[in-house]
């Protein structure tokens, strides 16, 4: 029997303002595990929040992870890495908090509502087959809702911002510039003016379509046997991120335990460079994994 235990560590500390103030301060610590169990070519999975010892959450996978569902497309790389990025501390609400002093004092006229949140995160997979591999950092996620007084939005704007560094009230001094022209109005003159539509779900999607090997080698893609054709403008480029805590992505392995740390490189140049695929697939269609396997499971158990 093989298995493998995803683990999340989430702790965090938020403050929420409403109308103009200050109004609550939260702190919490979320835990999930995440097992899988592959025996006789099926994986049996269930998640469960809370501490959980390594046969509890075993016993889990017998008594909550259904029939299974096929496996035959083997494991990740043995490999052990561990890295840290550097944590954050809730010295960024006190910012947060001097940033609505600030805009309450210079946009008196505005009301503003909003929230900072603090986190700090840990995600590992450890599993009995070689793999060993853990990730840590921190983030700072704020944001500001304005509204105009008497102008009967329910918004008219955001400030927003999300690093591993406080830099809150520089960003919002940054963005004022939003709310001097909050309720500038522009008067157009009436005459016959060019008409732009902008759909950018659609052709996005059937884009996004074309990364995915299996829709890709099954040509169900829209731009299946194009790879490595040049299909857009020079100055069109669109990777995939790899590890960069700075950006908030912390993680350099996926859901499989396949380590990818740079990014990888979709659309370069205008060039249609590669796809992405997990473990299944690109043994399917003799490719190797970019690591973009993703984790699911079936049902979660509470702690009891």
């Amino acid at each position: 029997m093989k298995f493998d235990i995803l683990k999340i560590i989430e702790e965090s500390t938020t403050v929420k303002a409403e109308g103009s103030k200050i109004t609550s301060h939260r702190k919490s610590e979320i835990i999930r595990n995440g097992v899988r169990r592959f025996e006789n070519q099926k994986v049996f999975q269930t998640s469960r929040l809370g501490e959980a010892n390594q046969d509890r959450l075993i016993a889990d996978t017998k008594e909550f992870g259904g029939m299974g569902t096929l496996h035959d497309y083997g494991f990740a790389p043995e490999t052990t890495e561990h890295r840290i990025s550097l944590s954050v501390d809730t010295t960024a609400l006190t910012t947060y908090t001097e940033a609505l002093f600030y805009l309450n004092s210079k946009y008196p006229d505005f009301i503003f509502s909003g929230q900072c949140t603090v986190v700090n995160k840990t995600l590992s997979i450890n599993s009995n087959y070689g793999v060993d591999l853990s990730t840590q950092s921190g983030l700072i996620d704020w944001y500001f809702i304005y509204q105009k007084k008497g102008s009967g939005n329910m918004m008219d704007g955001y400030l927003y911002g999300s690093s591993p560094k406080d830099a809150i009230l520089k960003s919002v001094k940054a963005q004022k510039e939003y709310l001097k022209i909050a309720d500038k109005v522009e008067k157009i003159q009436s005459g016959k003016y060019p008409v732009l539509l902008v759909e950018e779900k659609a052709p996005l999607k059937k884009l996004l379509e074309s990364f995915h090997l299996n829709k890709y080698s099954d040509s169900s893609a829209l731009y299946s046997g194009k790879l490595k054709t040049k299909l857009f403008n020079d100055k069109v480029t669109i990777y995939d991120s790899g590890y960069n805590p700075f950006s908030g992505q912390f993680n350099f392995f996926d859901g499989e335990g396949v380590v990818r740390s740079t990014d990888l490189n979709l659309i370069d140049g205008g060039i249609f460079n590669s796809t992405i695929s997990d473990l299944r697939f690109s043994k399917k269609y003799s490719e190797q994994s970019t690591g973009n396997g993703l984790r699911v499971y079936n049902r979660c158990r509470r702690r009891e």
